[in-house]
């Protein structure tokens, strides 16, 4: 699930919800949003890489602190169908107004059609996947439109101002120091091997912080165009 820069791992009848998450569950797959089946309890599993986060769903009655360090859990029984908002209620930064999702409550028989899929995204009618957006038009409104709905710009800022990652300005063409000591050139090899597999180029002074997107050949090819133009 996206909140902020958040995933779930789905398994048979747990959720780890991870603040600021990598692919790091060992079983199940990482999801944009929080699918659960109904009438089933279910364990979630918060916490945090960076700061504090307040993990909330209204309609659940449901709040648990996400602390860096620290793994906190609550369980969850679902009993409508519906989809809900997930929300912050923390004031962690600059990007707090980014940390919001949403928590899909399907059929058991639905949920568990859909957890032994590779499918990404919630299942929609008929336990087809939910459409994904159209792809965008070869603009750079466009582009920085779809970095910000794939996330990028809520830890990368485009204005060289200061989030969790480095900033995208002026970063196409620059030397960046790896914490391994070695200097890389950000180019279209390097920007495409950071999105797919976050952790190999750690850039000094930053936290390993960053899901891995699941975007396609084309929608890379549009936000390395953006990047392209943030001189």
């Amino acid at each position: 699930m996206s909140w902020g820069r958040l995933s779930a791992g789905v398994r048979a009848q747990e959720n780890q919800v991870t603040g600021l998450a990598r692919d790091d569950i060992s079983e199940g797959k990482t999801t944009p949003e929080l699918v659960l089946p109904l009438g089933r309890p279910v364990r979630l599993e918060v916490r945090s890489l960076d700061v504090v986060h307040g993990f909330f769903v209204p309609a659940f009655r449901v709040k648990v602190d996400a602390v860096p360090g620290r793994t906190n859990y609550t369980w969850v029984t679902p009993t409508a169908l519906g989809v809900y908002d997930i929300e912050c209620t923390v004031i962690c930064g600059p990007t707090h107004s980014y940390m919001l999702s949403k928590a899909h409550v399907v059929p058991p028989g639905l949920y568990d059609a859909w957890a032994a899929t590779p499918s990404k995204e919630p299942p929609g009618e008929g336990g087809v996947a939910a459409p994904k957006p159209p792809p965008p038009p070869a603009d750079p409104v466009a582009r920085k439109a779809l970095a910000e709905l794939k996330g990028c710009t809520g830890c990368h800022s485009d204005d060289g101002s200061a989030l969790v990652g480095p900033t995208f300005k002026g970063l196409w063409g620059k030397r960046e120091t790896l914490e391994s000591g070695k200097t890389v050139l950000v180019d279209e090899p390097y920007v495409i091997r950071s999105i797919r597999t976050p952790s190999a180029d750690i850039v000094k002074g930053y936290p390993d912080a960053m899901a891995v997107d699941p975007l396609t050949d084309a929608e890379l090819q549009d936000v390395i165009a953006w990047l392209k133009t943030l001189r």
